[in-house]
């Protein structure tokens, strides 16, 4: 008798275990809320290639080429880049700022970081900064 009492709450403690012990990447891998992020180099042909991170993951574009990655839309993302020797930090992903796009577009440019939903009009975010 005292096992059928016994089951329920084990069972129950096994299966909190299990939700809360599940990464924000596992959960985003498993179905959580995505949203992509793509970036792409409109530097002059020639142009020494851009080294960035987007929150620890490390990607170098030249001219011309376009990166992306999946993140988790309850998360707030950054990047920090370099190009030559200007450097800039700010936050690629922003769930208030972004919230409901399935895409950010990034293009970056002599000027720096622009930012666009449509990958047509782009908005000035993040210039580069030489100190």
């Amino acid at each position: 008798m005292a096992s059928k009492y016994l089951f329920f709450p084990l069972f129950l403690a096994a299966a909190a275990l299990c939700y809360f012990s599940t990464s924000p990447a596992a959960q985003v891998e498993a179905g959580g809320a995505q949203v992509v992020l793509y970036f792409t180099s409109a530097l002059p042909s020639g142009s020494a290639p851009i080294i960035f991170g987007v929150d620890g993951v490390k990607a170098q574009l030249s001219s011309g080429q376009k990166y992306q990655i999946k993140v988790n839309a309850n998360s707030h993302v950054h990047v920090s880049a370099d190009y030559g020797m200007k450097f800039t930090y700010f936050e690629s992903y922003s769930p208030g700022r972004d919230k409901g796009r399935a895409a950010v577009y990034w293009r970056i440019d002599d000027w720096g970081f622009s930012i666009s939903y449509d990958n047509v009009h782009f908005k000035n975010v993040a210039p580069w900064e030489t100190e």
